[in-house]
């Protein structure tokens, strides 16, 4: 109860071998810490406890939770304190249900749009020093967060006060920057025809 909980809720699919031992050597040089994750299906629940005994982690450490119900989904990110993105398919829709359930979170970004996604929403939600762009860089990132329950408490405050004001959350903009883009659509087709 009073170690730091880690998150991964993307799909295991998502999990590559790197980053999952980059996860592993988190866990390691964070005492105390879990590693939740979203119980997607047996096989990859077998894979990811074997490497990480081979990493030196004992299972205990993983904590595998099955599918929810979505009122039950969204609460569980407000139980963690930072959700690990995977690479190099980011988080999408779970990134942004996170970042509105107020739970930070650390990404690594890369040089394709499915590796870029989490960056993004995170630079519209005014957090782009949670963006890394090497596995070095990410790694030393979680472990600096992870033996530093300010920092996330700092992270978490800071999306409480900001996150649903922010401009990945205003809709009403958003709305009206679609609704512009059609206009101006509509008027460059009637100019051509």
């Amino acid at each position: 109860e009073d170690g730091f909980v880690f998150c991964a809720f993307n799909n295991n699919h998502k999990m590559s071998e790197p980053v999952w031992r980059c996860w592993m050597r988190v866990l390691r040089q964070v005492p105390g810490s879990v590693l939740w994750l979203l119980a997607d299906n047996p096989f990859a629940k077998a894979n990811l406890t074997r490497v990480a005994l081979e990493e030196g982690i004992a299972p205990e450490r993983l904590v595998f939770a099955g599918r929810a119900q979505p009122a039950d989904y969204m609460a569980r990110f407000q139980l963690a304190d930072l959700f690990l993105d995977t690479f190099p398919y980011n988080a999408g829709t779970t990134a942004s249900d996170c970042l509105w359930m107020g739970t930070p979170i650390l990404t690594r970004s890369g040089k394709t749009y499915i590796s870029r996604m989490a960056g993004s929403l995170l630079t519209a939600v005014g957090l782009p020093d949670l963006i890394t762009t090497t596995i070095e860089e990410y790694e030393q990132r979680a472990v600096q967060i992870g033996n530093q329950p300010a920092r996330v408490a700092s992270y978490k405050r800071y999306l409480a006060e900001h996150g649903h004001s922010s401009p990945l959350f205003d809709i009403p903009a958003i709305v009206r920057d679609i609704e512009r883009e059609f206009e101006r659509l509509a008027l460059e087709a009637r100019a051509k025809s």
